[in-house]
């Protein structure tokens, strides 16, 4: 008899592949751990997101308003339901699990398109360490993502080009749509494609499969819960908003009124769409798409940008750039592989459906704004997933277990954490919405006030931290106006506000104020640092209480 062969005892692919999966989500969790010593909270939308979705009732579920992510505000209302949380650690968790949830996806879907589990893990972990995960100002867009990458990982599962269309088209306009409305456009456009497909290849499945129903009957199910979620006053909101910053950061021009709407109602009259605005003055929209494009480069750094330390990320970058740069090369040299890819990328008209998603991501980022992180990260995802498809190697690698256990092991020890992108000292920044919450928390307010009203100054919006405060009384009253401060404390009775300086610098009343806060009936403490002050009406405090405290210092 002859000598049998030993046996191969390496691991299958798919026994890698799990095992990958399972570090790369260890690391990820340990990246995001430390977040809340390190991200500030959020105003403008993440804060009324948050506040709105934590009280959310089911009372309330059907008065939601369509184009303002209402799926979004039922997934807060979920992550409230969990035991222990508050509003600043509910804030926090959904920070974490979104981000943790986004790269899993990425990996995930990396893995459907053909590439081979360590070029998908290597090429997730890359993304989870990049600024593209994690610092953007509004985190409904990483949710949408989310919902998107489970809906294109579902669609990419059917056979055939049109049954592919049907499925994303029903997703986006109805799951997607509710979480961010402009993918509901990029819905429409699908369904024609699918509708074209279907009478061009004679294939009916999409109507005759009561399983492929399941995404239109979603679909209907949330617009007669809510509407349909595209809004053309929603669109020209957020565009009005945006033009005002870019007129004053990118234009250099100087404001002339207190409000964004001043703004475009000088420029663009009364205005009521992005095509009306176009049609009123053509030469005040085209600088505004100018200055997005100019600074549409800013993508680069939000995928190059990450918590790696500078030696470390320039050795990854060498070693990335060799690899793709040979692997690009050997593309090159032999075309016929390079066309397949292609080919297999047009297939099923993959090409087409990636466009048509894409789309109103680039009409997010010239049209409104390309300097919004959450803008960016969308294009930044979207863009992220055809290149490593394209360029990452597919040759089948079997590795030991020994081998996939070590790197696993070199994931868990390397990985820097979410603390890595504050540099040079990599010492925490100033917290400071994190600080005044703590703060307010601690204040002995009277046990008979019905009402706390809180207020700021409206050049950074500090009053929505009243939906980080757990006390129900917190109101907020009007930001200022353009009188001088005291008038505007005395016309808003205000008990609480929040002053970022120097936003009333040059005001005589608020010079005589922060002189001398007791004169007006007032207490002040400095929150951090001297940008960050709180002062409190002496009358709205309990009358035992010993306040201002002798020191004050945040809670770590």
């Amino acid at each position: 008899m002859g000598v049998q062969p030993p046996a191969d005892t390496r691991p299958t692919t798919r026994g890698v592949s799990l095992l990958l999966a399972v570090a790369l989500l260890l690391t990820a969790v340990k990246f995001a751990a430390p977040l809340p010593r390190w991200l500030d909270l959020q105003t403008f939308d993440e804060a009324e997101y948050q506040g709105r979705g934590r009280t959310l009732t089911f009372v309330d579920i059907p008065t939601l308003e369509p184009e303002w992510s209402p799926l979004y505000l039922v997934w807060y209302r979920a992550l409230a339901a969990l035991p222990g949380t508050t509003p600043v650690t509910l804030f926090d968790r959904n920070w974490q699990i979104l981000g943790v949830l986004l790269t899993l996806a990425l990996w995930g879907l990396l893995r459907q398109q053909g590439v081979g589990p360590l070029t998908a893990t290597l090429a997730a972990w890359f993304f989870l360490t990049s600024e593209a995960a994690w610092l953007n100002r509004t985190r409904v867009a990483t949710f949408a993502l989310v919902l998107l990458a489970v809906l294109w990982g579902t669609a990419m599962r059917q056979r055939t080009a049109a049954r592919r269309a049907w499925v994303l088209a029903w997703g986006l306009m109805g799951m997607v749509a509710a979480a961010r409305p402009e993918f509901f456009l990029a819905g429409v456009l699908t369904l024609a494609l699918a509708l074209f497909l279907m009478i061009r290849t004679r294939d009916a499945a999409p109507v005759r499969r009561p399983a492929l129903w399941a995404w239109p009957a979603l679909a209907f199910a949330l617009w007669a819960l809510w509407g349909v979620a595209f809004d053309p006053a929603r669109v020209m909101y957020a565009f009005g908003q945006h033009y005002a910053y870019n007129r004053a950061t990118c234009l250099h021009l100087p404001p002339r009124g207190q409000h964004w709407e001043d703004e475009v109602r000088l420029d663009f009259g009364a205005a009521a769409s992005l095509g009306a605005a176009l049609r009123a003055n053509p030469a005040a929209f085209a600088r505004h798409v100018g200055c997005n494009l100019l600074y549409t480069a800013k993508l680069g750094r939000v995928l190059l940008r990450t918590a790696w330390p500078p030696r470390a990320l320039w050795a990854a970058l060498l070693a990335t750039a060799l690899g793709l740069g040979r692997g690009l090369f050997l593309l090159l040299r032999h075309r016929p592989v390079l066309a397949a890819r292609l080919r297999a990328w047009r297939q099923n008209h993959t090409a087409v459906l990636w466009l048509l998603v894409m789309a109103p991501l680039l009409a997010d980022l010239w049209l409104i704004y390309s300097r919004e992180s959450h803008y960016l990260q969308m294009v930044a995802f979207w863009l992220y997933l055809p290149v490593v498809t394209l360029l990452a190697p597919r040759r089948p690698l079997r590795l030991a277990w020994w081998q996939a256990g070590m790197l696993a092991g070199l994931m868990l020890l390397t990985t820097p954490t979410i603390a890595g992108f504050f540099r040079p000292r990599r010492q925490p920044p100033p917290l400071y919405n994190r600080a005044t919450v703590a703060l307010l928390e601690a204040v002995p307010w009277r046990a008979d006030k019905e009402e706390i009203r809180l207020t700021a100054t409206a050049r950074v919006a500090h009053y929505f931290l009243l939906y980080y405060l757990s006390d129900p009384r917190f109101v907020e009253v009007p930001y200022a106006p353009a009188e001088g401060f005291v008038d505007y404390l005395r016309a808003r009775e205000a008990d609480a506000v929040i002053v970022h300086r120097p936003y009333f610098s040059g005001d005589a009343s608020w010079e005589a104020f922060a002189e001398d806060p007791a004169a007006f009936g007032f207490v002040r403490v400095q929150v951090l640092d001297e940008k960050r002050w709180l002062f409190i009406r002496a009358e709205a405090l309990a009358p035992d209480a010993a306040w201002p405290p002798a020191q004050w210092a945040p809670p770590r």
